[in-house]
């Protein structure tokens, strides 16, 4: 299965046929964050994770900008009747051995399925 194909799964605005520019970035950004080495079988699967997480972030930005709201922690709620979606306060560290990644990452559902994935992985000092 191509990384394509798995971020169309993930997430239904994407084209795998014809990927979007904001797509081809959202892959490159997600490529430049992990190694096919340390992920192995699971990268293409990561990979399309944060891609899907770096969409869905880039949406929520877009939507908040044209409202005037914040669209950077979880959505909290969603109304289909002219349109309503808010989002909670986005998630901080507050400890001072938290890791700021699972921090971000835990944003959106597709970065804590990323989370998972990496949580597969044996421990490697550049993960953790």
């Amino acid at each position: 299965m191509s990384v394509l194909s798995y971020l169309e799964f993930f997430d239904s605005t994407v084209d795998a046929a014809a990927p979007a520019p904001e797509v081809v970035v959202a892959l490159k950004l997600a490529g430049e964050r992990i190694d096919l080495e340390v992920f192995g079988s699971l990268y293409e699967q990561a990979l399309a994770r944060i891609a899907a997480h770096l969409l869905e972030l880039r949406r929520r930005a877009l939507s908040a900008a044209s409202s005037g709201a914040s669209g950077v922690g979880p959505v909290t709620s969603v109304r289909t009747g002219d349109l309503a979606v808010s989002w909670a306060a986005p998630p901080t560290s507050s400890a001072p051995g938290d890791d700021p990644d699972r921090v971000w990452y835990s944003q959106t559902d597709h970065g804590r399925e990323y989370l998972s994935i990496r949580d597969q992985i044996p421990f490697t000092p550049f993960l953790r």
